[in-house]
């Protein structure tokens, strides 16, 4: 499955990526965004924290919510996912969350996106970034299997770009997460033939 999304590594600013659409995180019951979520609300004129004033952003786990950055920002858009409460997040959630942000982006027509490490201090960088590249193959691989339409009515997410501190350990990660997740696709794609 590796050539349907490259998943990349890089380290820099989210804010600053060219990409169609970047996804940032939000924690339920959080009154204000956090991490990477800042400098976009920022760049945004505080788009985001407004929607989360009004309830429309509540953090609820794999809550996706889109924003157009109408050229504030390099990417077209920004998509907020929730990934539920703070203290119960991990790396499960993490998968979850971020295969829910990239079925909704590529029904939107989205090729190219960008995101930050999700879980902040919670989870230890490496294992949240093989759970992003898994739940990335996964939710995408997922969305193409039981689609009733037919292919041409979508496009593709070509390429999945991670920003992190330190680009080695990170490459690391998503190598693991796409053994993985392969594997699992594998044995997905094996149980859906026929027996023979």
């Amino acid at each position: 499955e590796g050539d349907i999304m490259e998943i990349k590594a890089v380290t820099g600013d989210i804010i600053k990526i060219k990409a169609d659409a970047i996804i940032i995180s939000q924690y339920e019951g959080a009154k204000r965004p956090e991490g990477d979520a800042v400098a976009a609300d920022k760049a945004l004129s505080g788009a985001i924290t407004q929607l989360i004033k009004q309830g429309d952003i509540k953090g609820k786990l794999n809550e996706v919510n889109i924003i157009h950055s109408l050229g504030r920002l390099p990417a077209g858009r920004v998509a907020v996912v929730g990934l539920g409460k703070k203290r119960e997040l991990n790396t499960n959630k993490v998968r979850g969350a971020t295969a829910e942000a990239c079925r909704y982006l590529r029904g939107k027509g989205v090729a190219t996106v960008a995101c930050g490490i999700m879980g902040g201090a919670a989870i230890k960088n490496e294992d949240a970034v093989q759970a992003m590249t898994e739940g990335a193959i996964l939710g995408l691989y997922a969305f193409r299997r039981y689609i009733t339409k037919p292919e041409t009515d979508f496009g593709e997410i070509k390429e999945l770009t991670i920003i992190g501190p330190e680009k080695r350990p990170m490459e690391k990660a998503i190598e693991r997460g796409k053994i993985i997740a392969g594997a699992a696709n594998y044995a997905r794609a094996m149980g859906n033939e026929r027996g023979n």
